[in-house]
């Protein structure tokens, strides 16, 4: 993972100040993401670390960094679906690429055409399923970018990606909701900030951790997001930054994130990666540790999978389990 196709080398910060060759924890983390397996078995990994970090974060860009080599792999048929089922009230409104207005559905007619109509200049425009990415949800990201809005860090990807892949570009213009980040219980700007102090260098590129995941609400507002962000705090009622797909991989950041993404109902066939500092709160250990007790009853030991992952570094523990048959 740590140089481009033409032998640049990729360069790593802890404090966007000085840089240097990629920390082998840091790339023990990206292929513990883009190695994870995905192949219809449902699967949970703790990664145990003796001190607090942004792994799980890391975790997910290899996780995204995977999903991108993917062909079409986006949420641009869920975003149709959702389209189609709107019927004129309803709660919110639509916005239109390169439009500031605001749109609602004005009527459907018997076959099925749905009509969208400014809510001020009442110009009304026929939606189109083939300019389906034209359209999006107020408040949420782009499910298509406009030309040349699309993520601005094909480099970076490439140069985190093994030898043997290949990057499928045109999934950059698409926001894509199978791998969600499950963020701490002291709020998403505590996470944003660790995400946000770690960054990735190559020749004249550069984006930090947090830029690279691509999370909507960190990014310009006509970008596309690769990553869901679940919050995991109690107050905002642990609820995703938006909707989408059934989510295929979910990385937990801490043990109130692994606790929250197992009670969760969308990520109920979720396989979930969980990064647990032994220096979490010790009672909440404990919880963690009762919930993998209970998982026994229904998940066994995954060597598989345990073998596809690099070796875990000194200090750090890896237990995966899969799905008993």
């Amino acid at each position: 993972m740590p140089a481009s196709a033409d032998g640049a080398q990729l360069l790593f910060s802890e404090d966007r100040t000085q840089f240097g060759p990629l920390p082998s924890w840091v790339r023990f983390f990206l292929e513990v993401g883009f190695h994870w397996p995905n192949d219809g078995v449902r699967r949970v990994a703790i990664v145990s670390t003796p001190c607090d970090s942004a792994a799980a974060g890391l975790i997910a860009l290899g996780a995204l960094v995977r999903r991108l080599c993917e062909p079409e792999s986006n949420d641009l048929g869920t975003h149709k679906r959702r389209i189609r089922e709107l019927r004129p009230g309803h709660k919110g409104t639509l916005r239109r690429n390169g439009d500031r207005g605001h749109y609602i559905v004005h009527r459907r007619d018997p076959d099925g055409t749905i009509w969208l109509e400014h809510t001020v200049k009442k110009e009304r425009f026929q939606f189109l399923e083939y300019r389906a990415g034209d359209w999006y949800f107020d408040g949420e990201s782009p499910t298509e970018a406009r030309t040349g809005s699309e993520l601005p860090w094909l480099p970076l990807y490439q140069a985190l990606m093994p030898s043997g892949f290949s990057i499928d570009a045109s999934n950059l213009r698409y926001s894509d909701s199978s791998i969600v980040l499950t963020g701490r219980s002291t709020g998403q700007s505590v996470t944003a900030e660790l995400l946000a102090n770690l960054v990735f260098k190559l020749e004249e590129h550069m984006a930090s951790l947090l830029l690279l995941l691509s999370l909507q609400d960190h990014q310009q507002a006509d970008r596309v997001s690769r990553t869901r962000y679940l919050s995991s705090r109690a107050s905002t009622g642990r609820a995703f930054d938006r909707p989408g797909l059934a989510p295929r991989t979910v990385i937990a950041d801490g043990s109130d994130a692994l606790l929250c993404s197992l009670s969760s109902e969308p990520c109920e066939s979720a396989s979930i990666i969980a990064h647990i500092p032994r220096t979490d709160d010790l009672a909440r250990l404990e919880d963690v540790g009762e919930q993998i007790g209970g998982l026994r009853q229904w998940f066994e030991p995954d060597e598989e999978a345990a073998n596809q992952l690099p070796a875990p570094l000194r200090g750090v523990n890896l237990i995966t389990l899969r799905a008993s048959a």
